[in-house]
């Protein structure tokens, strides 16, 4: 290779090292170290069932692990196991298989008491679920997460049928089929 060769090599090498080290990602903020935006941990994750579906409810954060405020939620991430109740061991780690991002607006329900809720109606009988709940915040940093709750869910019991009474002295007697 000529001299002129080598010259225009390096100096192409030379353009290219400066304009990586002067280059930018392009943000135009000043940048926050993660460790300072994530959010704090849930720490009130509560459920409550019906013959339907169950409701799970939380206390989201207003505040990150260092104690400033959080710029802006964007989703909460509810995250989920399903495992046959004959399966289930109760000291045994749960694998989480699936995960909802659930978009703040949507989970929202009182945001002066920063109470957040997520519904699920499609539940398999003879299963027990866990659930544990995670808070993403603006740049997509995530806490750590919350308490977990679990609890077994079974078809809720058929109504009576042909129910009869039977009066009596001081009391009732009721009757019927499955």
């Amino acid at each position: 290779m000529s001299m002129a060769g080598q010259a225009s090599v390096i100096l192409l090498a030379l353009a290219l090292l400066l304009s990586a080290l002067v280059g930018g990602c392009g943000l135009k903020t000043p940048p926050i170290p993660p460790y300072e935006a994530v959010p704090q941990a849930i720490r009130d994750l509560q459920f409550s069932q019906d013959e339907n579906q169950v409701v799970l409810t939380w206390t989201y954060p207003h505040q990150t692990t260092v104690g400033t405020e959080i710029p802006s939620i964007q989703s909460f991430l509810v995250l989920r196991a399903v495992v046959p109740e004959a399966d289930y061991c109760a000291t045994c780690p749960v694998v989480f298989s699936s995960a909802v991002e659930v978009e703040a607006e949507k989970a929202i329900v009182n945001a002066k008491k920063r109470q957040a809720r997520y519904t699920e109606a499609i539940l398999r009988p003879g299963h027990r679920y866990v659930y544990k709940v995670q808070t993403k915040a603006a740049g997509g940093l995530v806490s750590d997460d919350s308490n977990t709750v679990s609890f077994f869910w079974d078809s809720p019991a058929k109504a009576p049928e042909e129910l009869t009474t039977e009066a009596a002295d001081s009391r009732i007697t009721l009757a019927g089929s499955q």
